[in-house]
């Protein structure tokens, strides 16, 4: 791992110290969205951005790792007149607090699984939809990050918005008919 270059620390001092930052879920016209304050943006020398989002949520600790990796590429479809800026990107785990995120997917999903724990690191491709990826710290960027399987396979999609100078990241659902690819895809469990 290299030495970070720059590291922005959301510190909730005073009376508060002891108590994390609320996150809440908005359930909506068929779709799930979860919102978390980041609480600790880095950015590598190599150009990896590490973004660790976690806030209370129904009583839980719930977070998440986002990893923004260094090297985006321009695909052009020209025949639609549209440009966007893939990166190669990961959701990484806390531990508990991942693991009570893909709980709480499951609940809101309404699965009759079990929640199983999320899988310590899940590569994913992301396209900038509003903004390049590369400017994510300086504002706000929508991306869908697009998740494949073992056989290179679109398994899941999801929206994630990293907003770094409003201290927040949104995990967006994409597609409610493709839910259990979602949960499989945090989780590995076929």
């Amino acid at each position: 791992m290299s030495d970070p270059v720059r590291t922005l620390s959301n510190s909730f001092g005073g009376e508060a110290a002891d108590k994390l930052p609320v996150g809440h879920v908005v359930a909506r016209n068929g779709f799930v969205d979860v919102f978390l304050p980041i609480s600790e943006v880095t950015q590598d020398r190599d150009g990896s951005i590490t973004i660790v989002a976690r806030g209370e949520i129904n009583g839980a600790i719930v977070g998440l790792i986002v990893d923004i990796l260094p090297g985006s590429s321009r695909q052009d479809l020209e025949a639609l007149g549209l440009k966007f800026c893939l990166v190669e990107a990961k959701y990484r785990s806390l531990g508990e607090e991942s693991d009570q995120f893909v709980a709480l997917l499951t609940q809101y999903f309404g699965s009759k699984k079990k929640p199983a724990p999320m899988l310590s690191c899940i590569a994913a491709t992301a396209i900038g939809l509003l903004g390049d990826p590369a400017s994510v710290l300086t504002m706000a960027v929508k991306m869908k990050f697009v998740f494949m399987d073992e056989c290179g396979q679109d398994c899941a999609e999801i929206f994630t918005i990293v907003d770094i100078p409003n201290l927040r990241l949104e995990v967006r659902e994409k597609d409610p008919g493709r839910r259990d690819r979602l949960l499989q895809a945090f989780t590995g469990d076929l």
